[in-house]
């Protein structure tokens, strides 16, 4: 037992550094060096139903958004709540307990329930194949072909303070419509 306890107070000691060229944490580990790269990690995330990825890769502007409008109820910010089930909406205890860690735990949950019931505003878990870039500064708009969805899907990246792209918002249009935003910044209003 005091071996046991010896070898865990030594490792919890001043001394510890992170190792050089390796990722401390889950976050800066993923690869948000370029727009490509950021949008690459949050589709793969998306499709892979990994909607806590798909959160981090998030600017912080579009998480504050959705975070105020999930602290209003406002989840139509997220998915397509006119076509959830009723008592799925009904079931917000289940979707968001009360021992919930954040709002990212809450943006996962609803993320799980638009999948389950086909809600995605904007349906990215098929397969989607970035066809073009435009960079300008901090900002970047990376246009992308997505299966099922007709129209062309547009990443909207922005650099955050600490130098990773981020994405602020996708947007979906087909001519001649007005473009499907999200999150929708207008939604709580």
């Amino acid at each position: 037992m005091l071996l046991v306890l010896s070898v865990l107070l030594a490792g919890c000691g001043d001394n510890q550094q992170v190792p050089s060229g390796g990722a401390r944490t889950y976050f800066e580990a993923l690869d948000l060096s370029t727009p490509s790269a950021a949008a690459e990690t949050f589709l793969d995330a998306f499709a892979r139903d990994d909607f806590m990825t798909v959160w981090l890769v998030f600017h912080p502007k579009a998480q504050k958004l959705i975070e105020i409008n999930l602290d209003l109820l406002q989840d139509r910010v997220m998915i397509d709540s006119h076509t959830v089930a009723r008592e799925v909406r009904m079931e917000r205890s289940r979707l968001f307990p009360p021992e919930s860690i954040g709002t990212w735990h809450l943006f996962d949950a609803l993320m799980f329930a638009a999948d389950e019931h086909d809600a995605f505003i904007i349906d990215l878990s098929g397969p989607v194949r970035v066809t073009g870039q435009m960079v300008d500064g901090d900002e970047a708009k990376l246009s992308a072909g997505a299966a099922g969805i007709e129209g062309t899907v547009t990443l909207h990246m922005e650099k955050s303070l600490k130098g990773s792209w981020r994405v602020r918002s996708v947007t979906m249009g087909s001519d001649g419509e007005p473009p499907i935003v999200w999150p929708d910044p207008n939604a709580g209003r």
